[in-house]
């Protein structure tokens, strides 16, 4: 059990703590296309290893997991073609968090995924496709999300896989396989990411592949444009509509470096918890790129109108798309609630409002859900959350884990299930009134579910003189490392 509290006696309120600048983690999101990207690029022709990734503490375990199989997959796939090419073991070779495991003669290779969903799948596709055998595993959840989409999609491709453990879910075995191009069928009701791993895959084989879905869009819609924007930039071909996508021929191109850019989703912990109660006077969150192809990137765009009360603007870092996005309370102002009737702010197509209800449609903006239902309490405000019905599979059951911690603190909050699963929030009054009335919550006791982005948001909470107990703070290692240390330059210690 760690503690976070307010360590700075002298303040009475957080904003008073002038200006804190934070150094964002780079995109996850980004990191781990790119790394099975040049992967499947380089398992076109087997080259040499020229070198392989050290093992980096600083980046997130997702991170780590992906350089850890395709590190793994290039080596294996070297030693069977060029042995002499391989050499003597390398001491930076990343041995963790995940690795291969050398099979005795005769035994199956087992590789390992991780925690990480997006590994586990990007994982599959790429193995299947480089027409490797072996066991794909996971760790913690892995084996409870669902996988059969995508599996499916690969059987239909000429891989043979077969779950060890029920139809649809990890661990899985694949036979050493020789896939082909052609046209796919998806569920329109399956993650995004699936048609990522099938693109990324396809290109070690450098064979056209059609992707079709319908009549509803892909979860996660933005996240598959990233995919397939970073495939143009490297020289494939591609189209796509809203129930179809293509992976066409390759033309060589000078395709630059992709410089590591700051995780949007990281930022709208800061960014929600600053709109709604300030963290300090002036808040810098650094290396973000206002035109991300980051799915979270679109909370810039409801600046203007989510956050009244704050004076926001973006400082170019260098000559690139860098910018540093500074949040000032506006006039030393720190409640001013968003207005729907405010003429002069922009409503977002993902936002409406029925009544005294807020309603976000989220289906394309999953990893935000925990932070903007944390931003209704702070505010006070009635949410429903739409399009959610996919966090159930997530590191936790993410709607049920959000309702268990925040009606721990009083706060109504409930699953519907009808047409569309629907997230409801309805706190009675703004977080701060709540905690200076007679039904002030004792002492938060929050758990993390084993879920990075449940600490994270339930962090949101935390006030001068009301502190937070989580049952696991090191969760949050999986997509932001630094985290409880940001938490330390606002003014706030963990402690346990």
């Amino acid at each position: 059990m760690a503690t976070l509290k307010f360590n700075k006696a002298s303040l009475q309120r957080s904003v008073e703590l002038g200006e804190v600048r934070l150094d964002l983690p780079p995109s996850k999101s980004l990191l781990i296309r790119q790394i099975f990207l040049e992967t499947a690029q380089w398992i076109r022709s087997v080259g040499p290893l020229e070198s392989e990734p050290k093992d980096r503490s600083d980046l997130a375990e997702d991170i780590r997991s992906a350089m850890a199989l395709t590190t793994a997959i290039r080596r294996h796939m070297l030693a069977a073609k060029h042995p002499s090419l391989l050499g003597v073991e390398q001491s930076n070779q990343v041995e963790r968090p995940n690795q291969v495991e050398r099979p005795d003669q005769g035994s199956e290779v087992r590789w390992e995924a991780g925690e990480a969903g997006t590994v586990m799948r990007f994982g599959l596709a790429l193995l299947a496709f480089a027409g490797l055998g072996g066991i794909l595993q996971g760790q913690g959840r892995a084996h409870q999300r669902p996988i059969k989409g995508l599996v499916d999609a690969l059987r239909a491709l000429g891989a043979r896989i077969h779950c060890l453990e029920r139809e649809g879910y990890p661990p899985l075995r694949l036979e050493p396989s020789q896939l082909h191009g052609g046209r796919v069928v998806l569920p329109s009701n399956v993650s995004s990411q699936f048609a990522s791993a099938l693109l990324l895959g396809a290109v070690c084989r450098e064979v056209e592949l059609e992707l079709h879905w319908g009549p509803e869009e892909l979860l996660s819609r933005p996240y598959l444009d990233m995919t397939l924007a970073m495939l143009q930039g490297s020289g494939w071909s591609t189209n796509a509509g809203p129930c179809h996508a293509r992976l066409g021929s390759y033309r060589a191109v000078e395709s630059p470096a992709l410089a590591p850019e700051g995780d949007w989703s990281a930022a709208t912990f800061w960014i929600l918890r600053q709109a709604a109660y300030p963290l300090a006077s002036t808040l810098i969150l650094s290396n973000l790129n206002p035109r991300s192809l980051q799915g979270d990137a679109v909370l810039l765009g409801w600046l203007p109108w989510l956050a009244p009360n704050l004076e926001w603007a973006m400082t170019p870092i260098g000559s690139g798309d860098r910018v540093d996005l500074t949040l000032h309370v506006r006039n030393g102002v720190e409640d001013r609630s968003p207005s729907w009737e405010n003429p002069a702010a922009h409503h977002p197509a993902e936002w409406e409002q029925q009544g005294d209800r807020w309603i976000c449609h989220a289906a394309g903006i999953p990893d935000m859900v925990p932070a903007l239902a944390v931003w209704a309490v702070l505010r006070g405000l009635r949410l429903e959350i739409r399009g959610v019905g996919h966090l159930a599979y997530k590191e936790s059951n993410r709607l049920q884990a959000l309702c268990d911690n925040l009606q721990g603190v009083g706060i109504q909050c409930r699953v519907i299930h009808g047409e569309e699963i629907v997230l409801l929030v309805e706190p009675d009054r703004p977080w701060a009134q709540q905690l200076q009335g007679d039904h002030r919550p004792e002492m938060g006791s929050l758990r993390s579910f084993g879920d990075h982005r449940m600490a994270m948001a339930m962090s949101m909470l935390a006030m001068p003189g009301w502190d937070i107990a989580f049952d696991d703070a090191r969760v949050v290692s999986k997509s932001y490392p630094t985290f409880w240390e940001h938490w330390r330059a606002l003014g706030y210690d963990l402690k346990g």
